[in-house]
């Protein structure tokens, strides 16, 4: 089976799809089914219109014998896109993300790490997951950055400080003498502690 098949086939509409997109007409029913099917994939929406495959792209404008006209930097952010937007997000029976939710994934994301540590390297991964069951909007890409650094942050912390708490005082002053020392000979003693550390 060819990745083109594979892509097309993502790209073609159920019976309820087809008739959510034939409520509009001309470019903006071609606007609305690439909406669709992006978030469908994604939980969010693209950045602009040139986000969505090519293969995608030529799929929806043959289906709805469409020319594939529209501006490629087209952000979906004027008066009709964000209709668009509410409309796909209503059809999907998705809602748009709170704080209180972004709160939620950090937690339920540490949470897991702290179940098993190897779900740590699929943070992407479960974030968007998250997003998805919850039937909740993903954020931006930048947000989602900054709450998986905020998760390994928080991890981190917890790591140290179950070190910490297994240091009796003679190997945590030990430990603060070492970290005094600045000549070349202890540093790559320190570094390795460090890493030692940052495997726990």
């Amino acid at each position: 089976m060819s990745e083109e098949y594979v892509h097309k086939n993502f790209w073609s509409l159920s019976e309820s799809e087809l008739g959510f997109a034939r409520q509009y007409r001309g470019k903006n029913r071609l606007k609305i089914a690439a909406l669709l099917k992006y978030f469908q994939n994604e939980s969010r929406f693209p950045d602009k219109y040139d986000d969505i495959s090519e293969i995608g792209r030529k799929t929806l404008s043959a289906l709805f014998e469409v020319p594939d006209e529209i501006d490629p930097s087209y952000d979906y952010l004027d008066r009709t896109g964000k209709r668009l937007r509410r409309d796909v997000r209503a059809f999907l029976d998705f809602k748009i993300a709170l704080p209180a939710d972004l709160e939620k994934t950090k937690s339920d994301l540490i949470g897991a790490c702290s179940k098993d540590i190897n779900v740590e390297n699929r943070l992407s991964e479960l974030l968007k997951q998250w997003f998805q069951d919850k039937k909740i909007e993903r954020p931006s890409a930048l947000r989602e950055e900054r709450i998986i650094n905020a998760v390994k942050s928080t991890l981190e912390e917890m790591c140290y400080q179950r070190v910490a708490n297994d240091l009796n005082n003679d190997h945590k002053h030990a430990l603060d003498a070492l970290l005094k020392i600045q000549t070349d000979e202890t540093s790559e003693v320190v570094l390795l502690c460090w890493t030692v550390l940052r495997q726990c």
